[in-house]
């Protein structure tokens, strides 16, 4: 995921109510012809809360781009909801060598799974999605 930074609080400070967060993230490129790349993380109230930062793009040619998803958390955990679906479209720029500079417009589908410390069901219904 992104890189430790001393400016991430714990999970447990920004989202106290929250006791785990799953995150399954798919990655398509702009044309959403190659298969994704998927990564699923479980991040406990101790581990830092990189949700409050944009998520590097996952191309390492991309530059000024990545995922914000900041938003969609925040609605969830406001809302007390316990999954939801979103995606987010990078908004960098590929430079590539011998290429010239063009819009990244990579894809990220995440979802999102939310437990609670009160919670007393771990699967809840699905919610809306967090789309932007």
């Amino acid at each position: 995921m992104a890189k430790k930074h001393p400016e991430f609080n714990k999970i447990e400070e920004d989202y106290p109510t929250v006791k785990q967060f799953e995150f399954t993230m798919y990655f398509y490129d702009a044309s959403r012809k190659a298969a994704p790349v998927s990564r699923t993380y479980k991040e406990k109230p101790r581990q830092q809360n990189y949700y409050k930062h944009p998520l590097e793009c996952i191309y390492r040619e991309c530059e000024g781009g990545g995922y914000d998803i900041a938003d969609a958390v925040q609605h969830m955990v406001d809302n007390h909801l316990h999954k939801m679906r979103g995606e987010r479209i990078c908004q960098g720029t590929l430079k590539r060598r011998n290429s010239p500079p063009t819009p990244c417009n990579s894809h990220l589908e995440f979802i999102l799974k939310t437990q609670y410390h009160d919670d007393n069901e771990p699967d809840a219904q699905d919610t809306p999605d967090a789309t932007s």
